[in-house]
């Protein structure tokens, strides 16, 4: 019986050991291990109960101090998975500052706002080469300009004629539809994107 005593004794002081360990610490691995432990230790005392005369009153004792001890390890576990998980929030939320800090927003909006001049300058020095190509006319047109209407009848000289004033509305075209595009790049680039609502 003293014997008993002693071993809740040690069994309740062991408790208390482990439960003035740090949260800092403290590791999920140092919890696997002192379970296992304390299941070893109970394992040698559910044997030595068997060994003597009350058996059942030793194992209800035994059984007991398990529980307390078990339950104090759970509670360890418990508050040691609520750490780390704060942590993991501090961090993640720590993390969302950065992204949404007054600087970094505005260094993102002044790389987009370049990105976009380049872009614009991009397109306009397409659209110039585009308009140069078109003001530039083909050799085939040349060659009905510069000769002389040697024989060419009324139809044909009308078919050229048509050819150039179908070929200088074409032009007239893309340069409308070019003007209208650097038009609207230039009002994208006025008004910056909004960034996304803050929670």
């Amino acid at each position: 019986m003293k014997t008993l005593l002693g071993v809740c004794l040690a069994a309740f002081s062991c408790a208390a050991a482990t439960a003035q360990v740090s949260m800092e610490g403290l590791t999920q691995q140092q919890l696997q291990d002192a379970r296992r432990t304390e299941e070893a230790r109970f394992q040698a005392l559910e044997q030595t109960c068997y060994t003597r005369f009350a058996v059942f009153d030793c194992l209800q004792q035994v059984r007991a101090q398990r529980r307390l001890v078990f339950d104090d390890l759970r509670r360890q576990e418990v508050a040691l998975n609520d750490f780390e998980r704060k942590k993991k929030a501090i961090k993640q939320l720590e993390q969302i500052r950065e992204k949404t800090s007054p600087e970094k927003l505005e260094m993102e909006n002044s790389r987009r706002q370049e990105s976009l001049k380049t872009q614009i300058e991009r397109e306009t020095n397409a659209a110039n080469k585009k308009a140069e190509q078109l003001n530039k006319p083909s050799p085939a047109t040349k060659e009905q300009l510069s000769s002389p209407a040697l024989g060419a009848s009324s139809p044909a000289e009308n078919a050229a004629k048509n050819k150039l004033e179908f070929d200088q509305k074409i032009k007239e075209a893309q340069d409308r539809r070019l003007s209208r595009d650097k038009s609207r790049l230039e009002k994208k680039a006025d008004k910056p994107a909004q960034p996304l609502p803050v929670e």
